[in-house]
């Protein structure tokens, strides 16, 4: 359940986790579920690590950066981002 995707929009916990700023449960969802939650793109091909960095939240950031290194942060979206 924790690594379910949300079928409209392709987000997944980590991606709502991430857009609030909660450095703690992606903390925990990464302990439980691995870096390969972290790595999925939703429909607009919008990472988590996304997410945190335009909502303004770097400790989810940081969080998800330690999760996975800079590979997902060299991600780019549709729209250049």
């Amino acid at each position: 359940l924790l690594s379910a995707v949300d079928i409209q929009q392709g987000k997944t916990c980590a991606h709502m986790a991430a857009l609030g700023g909660h450095a703690e449960a992606l903390h925990v969802l990464y302990e439980n579920c691995g870096k390969e939650l972290f790595m999925i793109l939703d429909k607009e091909e919008i990472s988590c690590a996304h997410l945190a960095a335009l909502s303004g939240h770097p400790e989810a950031l940081q969080m998800v950066y330690n999760a996975v290194g800079k590979e997902l942060l060299m991600t780019v979206t549709n729209d250049g981002f």
